[in-house]
This record gives C-alpha cells, sequence and structure tokens, in this order.
C-alpha cells in the first residue's frame, strides 16, 4: 500500500561550528519542532529568571526548548547534543549559552557550552570524575564545575572552557555553588557538612559554617529583603532550610518524596516543592516570611507546616516524576517515561487534574539500506519501500517479531535484532514470507554479508559465519573486546579494544594457516568496520594519552598493508561510524555534520545533520538517505549535499515531511 506524505512539522535553521584537527567549518544545522516527548527519563529543567520559556534535558541526549502556543498548549524546539545522557544543565544568565554535563556513567565525563541560537560549541571539557554540580554565576562571567574527588571544584572560563581557578583549598565534594549578582563572594555546599563563602576576587575562603551534612537537591532561595537568604535541601523524607549567612538550621519539613523547586524572580514568594501523598501529589509552599519568623526562634523539629497551593493527580500509574523547575507563576516537571507536565502556583481547593504538554507523535524508523535500486526502511513491524522522488512510500511486508536490523541480499532482506538473544532471519519482499536462518544466545553486536553467507559478531568475543549454502555455521574466532570484524579473501581483519600496551586495536588473522598479524597503530580502540570492492578497510579509531584524546577516521590497504588516517577529531567520539557506497566514504565524526570523503580525488566535503544525530548513511550518486538517532529520515542531494526533506512515521501508520 502507498501513503502520500504531508507536511506536519516546522523546521528551523541554526548556525553550527565543528572544529576537527582535519578543518574547521561553521554551517547550518537543524533543529525541529514538535511537541514529542524525551525518549525515556527527563533528568533536568531549568529557566531563566523572569522568562516563560525553559530547557529540559534527557537521556537521549536532546534538549528542548519549550515555548507556549496559549491554549495549555506547547512546542518543543529540539536539537539532540549527545549520544550520551545528560544528567547536569544551566543556561547563562546574560546571553544564549547553555552548559550541560553528559556522561556514560563509565569513563566519560564531560561539560559542553553551546550558544543555542547558533548552536556554536563554545567548548567540551573532559574530567576525571563525574560531575556533581554545573552552574553559571549571576552575571554570567564564570562556570561552576564541581566533581566528586575531592578538591574537585573549577571555575571555568564559560566561553573558552579554560580554568580560571582549580579551588583546591576547600576539601570535599561540592554539590552547590552561586553568587550573588555582584559576583564578588560564591557560595558552596558540601555534602560533608559545611557552607563555604569564596572570595572570587582574592582566591580564597572568606568563612565556612558547619550545617547538615548529606543534603540532596541542595538550592539558594529568598528575594526582597531576604534576596539569597536561606538554604534548603533534603534528607530522608524531610525537607532542611537553613540561615545561609551562620549555617544555623531554621526549620525543617516532612515530606514523602519531596523535589524542591527554587526560582530566583524578584518577587517569589519562597520555596515551592512537590510531594506524594500516596494518591496524588500536592504542590506547597514555604514562605519567605514565615521563614523571617524562624530567624529569630529557629526549630529543627519536622513539625512546622508548610501552605498547602493545591492537590494534583493524572500521572499514569507507571511514571513518576524525577526533575522540577519553576519560574514566575508555573512549575515545571519532567518524568521517567519522558513526558513534561506544566501548571501554574495559583492556589486551588479542589484537585487539579494534570495533562502533559508533550504528545507521541511518531514512531521510530529503526534501519535503512539500499540495494542498488531502492532504498528500504523498516518501522513498527513493516518493510517499507521508499520513493523521494515520487514522495510516496510502500509497505511492503510484515517483518518477524522483534527484528530491526536489515541488510539487503540479492532480491531479499537479512533480518535480525540488537537483543541481547536474537535470530535471523531471510524475508522475500515479493512474497511476503520469512524464514529462520539461525539463533544466537549472546546477541549480535556486527552483521556483514560475505560472498559465502553472513559473518557476524556475537557480543564482544565470537566471531561466526553463517554459510547460506547448506545452512551451516562456522566458528572463525574467538577473543576479547571484539569491537567489528570484515572478511577480506581468506583473512578475518578484526578491531578491538587495546588490552595491553603490546597489543593491536586492528589486526588480520589467517583463517586457513591461523597466523595472526596486528597492524601497527597508536589506537586504543579501533570500530565500525567498512569495506570497498579492492580490499580496503576503513574504520574509526581512538587514541588515548594521559586526557587528550584522538578520533580518527582510517583506511588500511589489506595489499600494500599501508595504513592512513583520512579524517581527525581532537575529541573522543566512540559514536563514530563508517560505510562506503561506491567510491564516497561516509562518517558522522564528530557529531555535528556528515562528512564524506571521496576515496578518488581523496576530497572531503560537509552535509548539514538533522536535529537528531545521524547514525546510518545509505544511498547513490543521486540521493543521500541518513537515518537518524530519533527514528526519522533525512534525505540529501549527493551533488549538490544540501538537504532535501526530512521524513517521519506517525503512530497511524502515515509518513509525513518536513
Amino acid at each position: 500500500m502507498k501513503t502520500k506524505r504531508t507536511g506536519l512539522f516546522l523546521r528551523t535553521g541554526i548556525l553550527s561550528l565543528v572544529t576537527t584537527a582535519f578543518f574547521a567549518t561553521g554551517l547550518h544545522a537543524q533543529s525541529y519542532q514538535s511537541s514529542q516527548p524525551h525518549d525515556g527519563p527527563v533528568t533536568v529543567i531549568v529557566s531563566k529568571a523572569n522568562e516563560q520559556s525553559f530547557f529540559t534535558a534527557g537521556r537521549d541526549g536532546f534538549l528542548v526548548k519549550w515555548e507556549s502556543l496559549g491554549q495549555g498548549e506547547s512546542i518543543g524546539e529540539r536539537y539532540q547534543i549527545s549520544e550520551m545522557p545528560v544528567g547536569l544543565l544551566d543556561m547563562n544568565p546574560r546571553d544564549n549559552d547553555i552548559a550541560v554535563y553528559e556522561s556514560d556513567g563509565l569513563s566519560t565525563n564531560r561539560v559542553t557550552a553551546y550558544d543555542w541560537n547558533g548552536f556554536t560549541r563554545r567548548f567540551a571539557k573532559r574530567f576525571k570524575s563525574s560531575i556533581s554540580c554545573l552552574s553559571y554565576s549571576a552575571g554570567g562571567n564564570y562556570l561552576f564545575v564541581g566533581t566528586t574527588a575531592v578538591n574537585g571544584i573549577y571555575i571555568l572560563d564559560p566561553k573558552n572552557g579554560s580554568v580560571i581557578k582549580n579551588i583546591k583549598t576547600i576539601p570535599g565534594v561540592i554539590t552547590m555553588a552561586r553568587t550573588g549578582e555582584s559576583e564578588k563572594t560564591a557560595i558552596m555546599y558540601s555534602p560533608s557538612g559545611y557552607l563555604y563563602y569564596w572570595d572570587m576576587k582574592k582566591g580564597n575562603i572568606k568563612v565556612r559554617f558547619p550545617t547538615e551534612s548529606s543534603l540532596e537537591q541542595p538550592c539558594l532561595f529568598g528575594s526582597g529583603k531576604f534576596q539569597n537568604r536561606f538554604f534548603a535541601g533534603v534528607k530522608r523524607n524531610t525537607i532542611y532550610v537553613i540561615d545561609a549567612t551562620n549555617g544555623n538550621t531554621l526549620a525543617s519539613y516532612a515530606a514523602s518524596n519531596p523535589m524542591l523547586a527554587s526560582c530566583q524572580g524578584n518577587y517569589e514568594e519562597g520555596l515551592f516543592y512537590v510531594s506524594d501523598r500516596g494518591k496524588g501529589y500536592s504542590l506547597s509552599l514555604i514562605s519567605n516570611e514565615s521563614l523571617a519568623e524562624c530567624l529569630t526562634a529557629p526549630s529543627t523539629s519536622a513539625t512546622h507546616a508548610s501552605s498547602l497551593v493545591k492537590n494534583f493527580m493524572g500521572l499514569k500509574d507507571s511514571d513518576s516524576f524525577i526533575s522540577i523547575a519553576k519560574n514566575q507563576e508555573s512549575i515545571m516537571l519532567g518524568t521517567k517515561e519522558g513526558e513534561i507536565y506544566t501548571f501554574s502556583d495559583i492556589k486551588e481547593s479542589e484537585t487539579y487534574s494534570l495533562a502533559p504538554i508533550t504528545q507521541e507523535r511518531f514512531s521510530r524508523v529503526s534501519d535503512i539500506c539500499y540495494d542498488g535500486k531502492d532504498f528500504y526502511s523498516i518501522a513498527s513491524g513493516r518493510l517499507y519501500r521508499m520513493e523521494f522522488d515520487k514522495g510516496s512510500t510502500e509497505e511492503l511486508a510484515q517483518i518477524p517479531t522483534g527484528m530491526n536490523k536489515m541488510l539487503p541480499y540479492g532480491d531479499d532482506f537479512i533480518l535480525w535484532s540488537d537483543a541481547p538473544k536474537t535470530s535471523v532471519y531471510r524475508l522475500s519482499p515479493q512474497t511476503g514470507d520469512s524464514s529462520k536462518l539461525f539463533n544466537t544466545d549472546s546477541g549480535i553486536s556486527k552483521l556483514h554479508i560475505v560472498d559465502e553467507g553472513i559473518l557476524y559478531l556475537q557480543g564482544s568475543s565470537s566471531i561466526s559465519m553463517h554459510k547460506m549454502q547448506g545452512g551451516t555455521d562456522v566458528f572463525l574466532y574467538s577473543g576479547t573486546s571484539i569491537e567489528d570484524a570484515v572478511l577480506v579473501g581468506k583473512k578475518l581483519y578484526i578491531a578491538k579494544s587495546v588490552a595491553s600496551a603490546n597489543d593491536s586495536a586492528l589486526m588480520s588473522v589467517d583463517l586457513d594457516t591461523k597466523e595472526t598479524v596486528p597492524v601497527k597503530t597508536p589506537a586504543t580502540v579501533a570500530f565500525s568496520l567498512s569495506q570497498d570492492e579492492k580490499g580496503c578497510i576503513y574504520g574509526v579509531s581512538i587514541e588515548s594519552k594521559d586526557d587528550d584524546y584522538l578520533t580518527q577516521v582510517f583506511s588500511y590497504d589489506t595489499g600494500s598493508r599501508v595504513f592512513c588516517s583520512l579524517l581527525s577529531l581532537a575529541d573522543e567520539d566512540s559514536s563514530a561510524s563508517t560505510q562506503v557506497n561506491g567510491d564516497e566514504l561516509f562518517t558522522n565524526i564528530g557529531k555535528k555534520q556528515i562528512y564524506t570523503y571521496n576515496l578518488k580525488s581523496n576530497r572531503s566535503s560537509t552535509y548539514r545533520r538533522s536535529a537528531s544525530l545521524p547514525v546510518k548513511t545509505v544511498g547513490n550518486s543521486k540521493l543521500l538517505a541518513v537515518l537518524n538517532k530519533d527514528g526519522s529520515i533525512s534525505w540529501y542531494g549527493a551533488r549538490s549535499k544540501q538537504p532535501l526533506s526530512s521524513w517521519y512515521l506517525t503512530d497511524e501508520g502515515e509518513w509525513q515531511s518536513d
């Protein structure tokens, strides 16, 4: 069946700057606007004082700027900055810069600053330890970065990321750092139980006060005559409010799983918080005026009563609130399933019914391919043929349940999934019939079509081949930390992570003699291998030394045994990939654009990426189709290098274009 596409999403041109060791270029990137929720947890929400728009970030690596359209509707301008989760986010109060903390939860901990209006990346700075706080100073002239390492609070230049000061005289972890408008003094909180006042000019501690330890969600609040007078945090279902001028606890409030929402507007009444009341939630206020009384008669007992603003409900039973922010008269909440809710802080006696501003609009395309004649995609359990010139798609067949990866094999398709356990199928689009070829217990990390059949990597340790003639499986190699493998003649070329100083990230194994030959390269890891018809291998390698990283797209001529760097990036990019289409090598190194390297002329050119990170590229001499991380497909003119359109598959099974 064929379905015509109609316009749905708005698109905005945004300037993006990518700097690599190979070249530096300022190019227009793209964002798009929709009410689509985050794909997974909303990790953080922030807004500027006295502005109605606000930003959300999530585990999906997207930043979304939400604007109200009135009538309870909002639209989000979306742009994916990372393949990793975004854990912290802050906005420069004086300009359009945004600082984010992205981490894989293991060894990669990176702070990156962007100009949102231009999407120019100001800087990217890696840290050895995870980040405990990230905040701009009140005037926007400093960026505070706290780490989980002892003596790990840094003051950075917000424009270039250079370290102005690494404060080593404050022991312990810092989880909050703020300044006043003059930026002369910074107040910092350590969970070890201290408030520190740091002299920004002299570079020393002015004073420190012992206070409540192990407080989570630390925040400074208070306006008017109580400007920044109060400090608050949560510990064991209790909210502690502290006099920021001496560290004394003024009052404590019992609350079930509270989430604190402080705001820096001049007219803010105090500290709002949302708590769980079993069958629904409540919004309460700890007012500045009530705390003023505690300044003369502080009490640590949890008997104080806050003011109930409203009770509300409407969240799905399977979901939960995990992030919060407040600005002007609005409360913004994010959930673990990616939804965004907003409502006012106006007091109500009746229980308020929530509705999300987010709305699921489209399904994900999980894979695309080109068979030398036509473009294909799989999504929502179906195989589609895509005809860009005609502006139409044709549903060809239902695919076996759970299959989300494909490669063409003659007139048929090989299907598998990225699940821990998967089967591999052969599908005929002419008849719609599919047959199971084999099963795997460890899951398939990589799969390539070769002359004899299917070469596949199970997990990161075992390489096998399924021979299409006879249907037998042949074990080829086992090892550790294998990333990918390709077959050239009778030699298996393996990309892997280096285990020792004498190890190599790329090596060959003769399948007849079993001789193993390392390829000399300084890389510590190689991955995403592809090959051309002449026996040349292409891939991505990362070289690390101390805190410096170099990511390269390389070629290796298996005949002459010459290893060559084609493109390089002075940073780590573990999501980079390579694909060969005829004489063109495509890569998404650097995350900002799609690069093509002509293997005949040795010249590179650039395609502008969409709002989402590109993950796979297929094409011919006229058209290029790019699968994006969010499941959309972007089309480009192969000669002009210009974006033509982006396609989305709606929940109703209709294809839409921008």
